[in-house]
């Protein structure tokens, strides 16, 4: 794999300041320049969040380019059994986008756009779909959903 990384960078004593991870976060963004913190933990084998602290503190010394990711503002919420349990029964455990047997909930409004875990923005999806869908509303994934009486 070549890095065009500039050289000022390289020698740059702050870089080794951050942490023992920097330099290897540094050619992976260099490298893959949309990726995310999780593609980058990923390829690289280490958590997310300490490669998230990492690119913020790179971005403070101007090394990088590099925003908080949209998928990391909002703290995980895990949904109740009971409240899954009436989503999968309310839509006779079909996916609402597609019809086929579904295995996930999905948030219409994502948690990262401000959507909340209320039974009204919860629909049952297919993995297929959900996988599709990901971050994004309906309408700007290109889908839409079918209704309730499946």
């Amino acid at each position: 794999m070549q890095f065009d990384l500039p050289s000022e960078h390289i020698y740059n004593e702050n870089i080794y300041d951050i942490g023992k991870y920097s330099l290897w976060v540094l050619l992976a963004k260099t490298a893959y320049p949309h990726a995310d913190s999780v593609e980058i933990g990923r390829r690289l084998n280490i958590p997310y969040d300490l490669v998230e602290y990492t690119l913020l503190e790179l971005a403070k010394l101007g090394v990088v380019e590099y925003e908080r990711d949209s998928l990391l503002r909002y703290k995980r919420q895990q949904l109740s059994r009971s409240m899954r349990r009436r989503v999968f029964k309310r839509d006779s455990r079909k996916c609402r986008y597609c019809g086929a047997y579904a295995t996930e909930i999905d948030h219409v409004c994502p948690l990262s756009r401000g959507g909340r875990n209320a039974i009204t923005n919860l629909v049952s999806a297919c993995v297929a779909c959900n996988r599709k869908k990901g971050d994004k509303t309906p309408e700007e994934a290109g889908m839409s959903l079918i209704e309730n009486g499946i």
